[in-house]
This record gives C-alpha cells, sequence and structure tokens, in this order.
C-alpha cells in the first residue's frame, strides 16, 4: 500500500525509497491512501515527478536491488579461496561467471535517465561484466575474474547499495 508524508510543504513519495513507513492499517495519518487510491501501475500521486519517469525509476531500483543480490552472492560464494583453490574450482568458477551474467543482464535493462542520476556508479562495468571475464573464442578467462573478486566486485557492490540506500552498508 502506498502512502506518503508531507514534510516542508512537499509530498515525499515512498516509493522514491524515503524513509517515512506508517502502519498499513493508519487510516488517522492525513496522507494514508487506501487500497482503491492504489493503482495497478504503482503510481504514487506526489506531485514530485510525473508518474511514466516514477515508474521507470521503480523499475531501476528494482533492477539494482536485485544487482546487489547476485553481487552479494557471489561475494560470499569466493570469500576466503585462496587464488591456488580457486583456479582449481571450475564449478565455483562457472557458478561465479553465472552471476556475473545475471548481473550484466539486469545491468543492460536500466532506464538511461536513472544512470545519469548517478555517475559515480560504474554503470559501464557492470553492463559488460561478463564479457570482462569470458572471451567469445577463447571461454573463461580465470585470472580475470580472480581480479573481479578482489577488486571490482566489492567496490561495485558497495556503490550500488549507496545508490539504493544511500549508504553502502545491506539493509
Amino acid at each position: 500500500m502506498k502512502k506518503t508524508e508531507k514534510i516542508g510543504g512537499q509530498n515525499n513519495c515512498k516509493y522514491d525509497f524515503h524513509e517515512q513507513e506508517y502502519n498499513d492499517s493508519d487510516e488517522s495519518h492525513p496522507y494514508y491512501l487506501d487500497e482503491k487510491d492504489d493503482d495497478a501501475d504503482h503510481r504514487c500521486g506526489c506531485s514530485n515527478h510525473d508518474d511514466e519517469d516514477h515508474l521507470k525509476d521503480i523499475e531501476s531500483k528494482i533492477l539494482v536491488s536485485k544487482m546487489i543480490s547476485y553481487l552479494d552472492e557471489f561475494e560470499k560464494l569466493s570469500f576466503g579461496a585462496t587464488y591456488s583453490e580457486f583456479i582449481k574450482n571450475e564449478s565455483l568458477q562457472t557458478h561465479l561467471v553465472s552471476l556475473l551474467s545475471k548481473t550484466q543482464k539486469k545491468a543492460l535493462f536500466l532506464d538511461p535517465d536513472f544512470i545519469d542520476r548517478h555517475p559515480k556508479t560504474d554503470w559501464k562495468s557492470l553492463q559488460t561484466i561478463e564479457d570482462q571475464v569470458v572471451h567469445p573464442v577463447y571461454g573463461l578467462n580465470p585470472e580475470t575474474l580472480w581480479d573481479l573478486i578482489r577488486l571490482d566486485i566489492p567496490f561495485l557492490n558497495r556503490r550500488l547499495n549507496v545508490v539504493i540506500n544511500g549508504c553502502c552498508h545491506n539493509h
């Protein structure tokens, strides 16, 4: 159920990931919207943005949330592995590449305006992350995958958390 709170004369939208949360049954709140106001297309009715841009922003944030979950799993699976253990474990490498592929696919569907609003995030790396480790002719490059594990993935994951949560910690 969508709810908004008026702060400083402006309506702030719950779908814009502001922190205002209310009990679903709090009909006494002045900006409570009941079920019949809840559009099927998830428009919030706040005046800060038009409905189409708002929906694109929601869709992009959902995609980023999924990307975070893939990168979280990637970090969890690769945590504590030594280089020699990693190089020998082809099934782990294959699974990690699968997670990179899912991440890349989500990144490619992000709205360009959403990307433009978050210039500090390396979207190009995320949109080509699988391509960086899998060559079309030569296949998987485990050394490059190892470099991604140690250098790029932790940083990219923290940046995505900043985009969604406003800070680098998982919530």
